[in-house]
């Protein structure tokens, strides 16, 4: 009878492993397995194929993957360089720029919501 892969990947890890375990070898175990676990996935961004390995799922990645197409294709659309690594890097400006952004926005947000929960908070203590 032959086992499933990870029934024979578990064995060898226990077969292997030294009687007085070491961190940089358990780190090296971890790491192996965490590298079986990923996922690979065949994407196309600005009309090259890459191939991405991730541990996050499949449809997920295609679509990232299509995001930084559709911004590299934006960014290319709006500067009059053709060299694919500028466009990539003016990309990746925006893209870093978006975040920037959006996280000023939640903690302002986050301020606001803090200070309304102060002062429902003193509203509910005046009450009791």
């Amino acid at each position: 009878m032959r086992l499933p892969n990870r029934w024979v990947a578990w064995t060898n890890l226990f077969v292997r492993a030294p009687l007085s375990i070491d961190q940089s070898w358990l780190e090296d175990e971890m790491r192996k397995w965490r590298s079986r676990l990923k996922k690979s996935t065949e994407v196309e961004i600005f009309g090259k194929i890459y191939n991405i390995k991730s541990e996050a799922e499949p449809s997920y990645t295609s679509e990232l993957a299509s995001y930084v197409d559709h911004k590299m294709r934006e960014a290319s659309e709006n500067t009059l360089t053709v060299s694919s690594m500028k466009i990539a890097v003016i990309t990746a400006l925006n893209i870093a720029n978006d975040l920037f952004q959006l996280r000023e926005e939640f903690k302002t947000k986050g301020n606001i919501i803090d200070r309304k929960t102060e002062n429902l908070l003193a509203l509910i203590e005046k009450e009791i």
